[in-house]
């Protein structure tokens, strides 16, 4: 650390953090970090975060930012964030792995906007899939709640399948490409765009495997729909 405090009417904090192996993990998400190291210069209306680097999970993780203070208060913020190789879970037992960049702004430090775009270079569906079920569950709406959550977060994040992307289960055998876009906000996150199968997908129903021509997933917002061209003998 090295500090030089002003003090008259207004304080005013100069200097230099540096950090060194930190760790930490994130309540409720599976998301950990280590190793993390950079440095952080501090003047009267001003951070700037530099050189911080780590791994996130099993991935590496880079990142440096800008944040505007006034009288101590955060009164905007630029943070991007590079990631290399760093696998999440989507769902329980449903892990992704994700390359890319991502930037984390905001104006007023109360609504923020998440940015950017990444690839996913590995995902497999292996969890069996009730055709029926999902069909069921389609049809159900929601139902509405009285408690409406904090809204804090826009998202307009761009997501490629750009790697080993596939499924593979009991109702389909299939490698996927497609880009999809992460909009609306943390309160209801919206997927846009389309997904689809790759050369010598196959689907299994009822006892009986077809060789899929077509297939787009298609996801506009409310509910997604798919388009299917398959053969079988």
């Amino acid at each position: 650390w090295n500090w030089r405090v002003k003090t008259a009417s207004i304080w005013v904090l100069a200097g230099i953090a540096a950090l060194s192996d930190v760790r930490f993990s994130v309540r409720g998400q599976d998301l950990s970090v280590r190793a993390l190291s950079g440095r952080a210069d501090f003047s009267e209306s001003r951070v700037i975060v530099q050189d911080v680097q780590g791994f996130l999970n099993d991935g590496r993780l880079r990142s440096h930012g800008d944040l505007r203070l006034e009288r101590f208060s955060v009164k905007s913020l630029e943070l991007q964030t590079d990631l290399e190789d760093v696998t999440v879970q989507v769902q329980p037992e449903v892990p992704v792995t994700l390359t890319g960049s991502l930037l984390l702004a905001s104006r007023n430090a109360e609504l923020f906007q998440l940015s950017g775009g990444l690839d996913v270079v590995k995902f497999r569906y292996t969890q069996p899939i009730s055709l029926e079920t999902l069909l069921a569950s389609a049809r159900e709406r929601p139902v509405p709640s009285d408690d409406k959550p904090n809204e804090w977060l826009k998202l307009d994040v761009d997501l490629r399948a750009a790697g080993d992307v596939r499924v593979e289960n009991n109702l389909a055998r299939a490698k996927l490409g497609g880009k999809l876009k992460l909009s609306g906000s943390n309160v209801k996150p919206v997927l846009l765009g389309v997904v689809e199968t790759q050369e010598g997908a196959q689907a299994y129903f009822r006892g009986n495997t077809f060789n899929v021509q077509r297939g787009q997933l298609q996801f506009n917002g409310l509910w997604p729909t798919f388009d299917l061209s398959a053969q079988s003998q």
